[in-house]
């Protein structure tokens, strides 16, 4: 087994612990996941080919899909001048 596929395999089960948090307590840990897991996406396309980039993809976005909206929705605020929204409950 190649390294980048290794190193996903770990980053999976810590985005699985991460995802089991409460979404309130969700917010640090998987900013802090977000970007080693689109860096090993990408590690993994480069050393086993692009259509390998599909699965570890979506994985990245289904285990992160509550933070992701929460920071989508922050941003967006933030860029139209609105008071960003609180963190969930």
């Amino acid at each position: 087994m190649s390294l980048p596929v290794l190193l996903a395999r770990l980053w999976a089960l810590a985005a699985g612990v991460a995802a089991l948090l409460p979404v309130r307590r969700q917010l640090w840990p998987v900013m802090l996941l977000l970007p080693g897991g689109a860096a090993l996406a990408l590690w993994i396309a480069a050393a086993h080919g692009w259509p390998w980039l599909i699965p570890p993809a979506l994985a990245l976005l289904s285990v992160m899909r509550n933070p992701l909206r929460f920071a989508c929705g922050w941003a967006g605020a933030v860029l139209r001048g609105r008071t960003p929204p609180p963190l969930p409950r």
